[in-house]
């Protein structure tokens, strides 16, 4: 699938739980790194780096997802592979079940060497 393809996926995916969210565009004058997506879900924030299954994460985006977890928030890489994963995370942040939802970014992540 294509990266794109399923960035929409996702995007559709937040619109269904009523999030707010915004696609990130990189380019010349703004912070490298920043995720794909980043998303208010249920009052919460998550940070989205879209990617194919054979993607590869840059050190920069590496380092904004850290900073997103450290900060309180969710960071994911999401591919894929891990559909069902990230929607069941989002699900939880729209309940409210932040403690599984870490848990689930955590397995998503774990491909990722997050």
């Amino acid at each position: 699938m294509l990266e794109k393809v399923f960035e929409n996926k996702i995007k559709k995916l937040l619109k269904e739980k009523q999030a707010y969210y915004v696609k990130f565009f990189g380019c010349g004058i703004t912070t490298a790194g920043t995720p794909d997506i980043l998303a208010c879900v249920n009052g919460f924030f998550i940070g989205i780096e879209c990617k194919t299954d054979n993607g590869r994460l840059s050190e920069m985006q590496r380092l904004k997802l850290k900073t997103i977890q450290n900060s309180g928030g969710i960071g994911i890489v999401a591919a894929p592979c891990a559909w069902y994963d990230v929607v069941k995370l989002i699900n939880c942040v729209s309940y409210g079940e932040l403690d599984n939802a870490r848990i689930i970014a955590d397995t998503i992540n774990s491909k990722w060497k997050l």
